[in-house]
């Protein structure tokens, strides 16, 4: 999720956010902390093998690149 808003910020000209510990938020509000730090590992190997999917673009910040490009 860094990643996604870190480069948002850099293609929006916006100023990195402020990284905040991950000890911090489980010490002042453990519950939210739990729901909203919840991973999920997901795999598209599956599409990969099955129907010979490849994704359009090979990273994230490729297709924020798309993104702005088109919105601008």
């Amino acid at each position: 999720m860094t990643k996604i808003v870190t480069a948002i910020a850099e293609y929006t000209g916006s100023v990195t956010p402020l990284q905040v510990p991950a000890w911090l938020p489980r010490l002042i509000v453990p519950y939210m902390t739990r729901t909203t730090t919840i991973t999920m590992p997901l795999s598209n190997a599956k599409a990969r093998a099955e129907l010979d999917w490849r994704p359009q673009y090979s990273t994230v910040r490729d297709g924020l690149a798309h993104m702005f490009r088109q919105a601008a």
